[in-house]
């Protein structure tokens, strides 16, 4: 039930005993905008059980940057340690990195530092902790990593589009079990990984909020607008237009918190500026999916997705490429047919050790991959390349497989059991970007032309999503990783092995096949 005292004892405390602590509302009561108390206030603390426990446990909110999100979640971290009532409450702000974290504690100390009520009760160390002895409670720092033994009263998570991976947002998440109105607030800008935990608490925050799953105990507001809605209006104002109503359905704040005047330059100067307008995108239409991947194959992969299935490959002219990994990561074999109207059509297979698919769970849907059997796993920790082979003799024995694309780098055991029991056509294709090139140009012209099609995947679909396509300063062009380093999960071997296939797909009936380098 609606308890509007609840949601006014948050209202009151804010304005009795917070301040702001910077811009030009620097000193003033922290007060509420009506359409935060709208969407964020009384909806996260009106609601009530029957026994009068809080009803809203779990919040999600994504939004432009700029709309107060910080605020709000200094306000709630404070409430939560001080004026809740919890004893011995253990409130954390958490983000990707302690740096990030501490950005929403700082915040927090200066509401407390500018507060004559609160100051002198509170023990403040900057940056690090901060104590409330009259109920046993504490605010702390920390980043998204490592949660063991912290019963957590309140988890205040900023920026959650910045996780890398999702084992520390469950440990920290499940630690509250034992408090009876403990409360988890995710506050996010949009990102680029749809695997990413964040964009799984995004995707089921939708599905609660438009009815398809009940959970009366998850709350979530996601203000965002597609891509194509997002780039009409940047158009407009490209033309003169100054008016921003889309804007303002993923900026909440435009107008009172943040000024019109600011965003219309970032949308000019991203204009004249293209490699802003990827963040223009993202962080004020929260628009996912558009790192530098984007521009390659993501804004026409989605309309490439057919309905189809292997059998109905058989009888079509085929060709296999694989991207095989050295030791332990993922494989890929990804077979493209042809059909006599010119479309191809590809069917990925991926193999990864079992000790790998536990690391890489961390980051990607490993587990609902090998249910639905999208991801074969391997025992062991190693890719065991003999059941790749045999797989591959399966598909050849099946279809009509006019080649198998391979690396000679990598592939020596497969090649040779292949070729003794099936005796396929073989071309073995170096991985350079000479190789790469011509095949790459062609398999990225089919795909926005619509003519190379796609199961809709989903770990192909992944990685298409997020893959790069790099050109050497001889103008050669490959598919790569968009971050070796930074997000090593984020493989492209199914894509490679696709453009692979096609490098001697694209040549069927011409007068002469061409192999590649070794």
């Amino acid at each position: 039930m609606y308890s509007p005292a609840a949601a006014d004892h948050f209202v009151v405390c804010c304005e009795q005993f917070l301040r702001h602590s910077k811009g030009r509302w620097a000193g003033q009561p922290l007060t509420w905008h009506e359409w935060q108390l709208r969407d964020w206030v009384r909806p996260i603390f009106g609601w009530i059980t029957h026994d009068g426990l809080r009803a809203i446990n779990r919040v999600y909110i994504e939004c432009g940057k700029k709309s107060g999100k910080s605020t709000f979640a200094a306000a709630v971290t404070a409430y939560m340690a001080i004026f809740f009532g919890e004893i011995g409450a253990e409130v954390y702000c958490l983000a990707g990195t302690e740096h990030q974290a501490r950005i929403v504690q700082l915040q927090v100390e200066q509401c407390i530092r500018n507060s004559p009520q609160l100051e002198p009760r509170a023990r403040i160390r900057t940056g690090q902790l901060i104590q409330w002895p009259q109920t046993d409670s504490c605010i702390e720092a920390k980043s998204g990593k490592g949660a063991s033994g912290f019963n957590p009263f309140c988890l205040v998570m900023d920026e959650l589009h910045e996780w890398q991976g999702a084992t520390a947002f469950e440990r920290w998440t499940y630690g509250s079990v034992a408090r009876d109105n403990w409360l988890h607030l995710a506050i996010t800008n949009a990102g680029d990984d749809e695997e990413s935990v964040c964009y799984r608490q995004r995707s089921y925050c939708q599905d609660v909020m438009a009815g398809k799953v009940a959970d009366p105990s998850y709350y979530g507001k996601v203000y965002s607008v597609p891509r194509e809605l997002a780039e009409a209006e940047i158009e407009l104002v490209a033309d003169g237009a100054t008016d921003l109503p889309v804007a303002r359905q993923t900026n909440p704040g435009l107008g009172t918190i943040q000024r019109e005047s600011d965003l219309l330059t970032d949308i000019r100067q991203a204009i004249r500026i293209p490699s802003n307008m990827a963040n223009l995108l993202r962080f004020r239409y929260c628009v996912w999916r558009v790192a530098g991947a984007l521009e390659w194959l993501n804004r026409w992969w989605d309309d490439c997705g057919d309905d189809y299935t292997l059998d109905d490959l058989q009888g079509q002219p085929c060709w296999i490429g694989m991207d095989l990994s050295s030791v332990c990561d993922m494989s890929a074999v990804v077979l493209v047919a042809r059909d006599d109207s010119g479309v191809f059509r590809q069917w990925p297979l991926y193999f990864v050790p079992r000790q790998r698919a536990a690391e890489l769970r961390k980051y990607c849907a490993v587990e609902v991959w090998e249910r639905g059997g999208y991801l074969t796993v391997q025992p062991g920790n190693t890719i065991d390349q003999l059941e790749i082979a045999r797989r591959i003799c399966e598909l050849c024995e099946t279809h009509d497989v006019r080649g198998l694309i391979y690396d000679p780098k990598e592939a020596t055991l497969i090649v040779r059991y292949v070729d003794e029991q099936v005796g396929v056509q073989l071309y073995p294709f170096r991985q350079s970007h000479e190789n790469y090139h011509e095949p790459t140009d062609c398999y990225e012209g089919d795909i926005k032309a619509g003519v190379m099609r796609h199961p809709r995947h989903p770990i192909l679909t992944w990685q298409a999503k997020h893959a790069l396509c790099r050109e050497t300063t001889h103008g050669y062009r490959k598919p790569i990783k968009p971050d070796p380093e930074g997000a090593p999960h984020k493989g492209v071997d199914g894509v490679q092995a696709a453009v692979m296939a096609f490098s001697q797909a694209r040549l069927y009936q011409e007068d002469e096949v061409v192999g590649y380098a070794l």
